[in-house]
């Protein structure tokens, strides 16, 4: 079976980067839009991290886990909107 791991060295500079700094930056990521509010903040986020992804030259491996995050959280709107206590009027 294919892994599904990401890692790949490659020797661009964003496999050289300490791992507690990549982890700060998913912290970042996740808490800034969450303390600012605005939905703008996980645009800018999303768009920053995709920026990082191409120019380390992993976005190509990164897009079927992309693809596959975004199929479960259609499903979960499309399932959750019918049920949803406000839309039943």
């Amino acid at each position: 079976m294919k892994s599904i791991s990401l890692y790949v060295d490659n020797g661009s500079w964003l496999c050289k980067v300490h791992p507690f700094t990549k982890l700060a930056y998913i912290a970042t990521a996740i808490s800034v839009p969450l303390l600012v509010g605005k939905l703008s903040f996980f645009a800018i986020f999303i768009a920053l991290s995709l920026a990082v992804l191409a120019s380390g030259r992993l976005l190509k491996r990164v897009v079927p886990l992309i693809a596959f995050s975004f199929t479960i959280l259609i499903t979960i709107f499309l399932i959750n909107g019918p049920v949803h206590a406000r839309s039943q009027k």
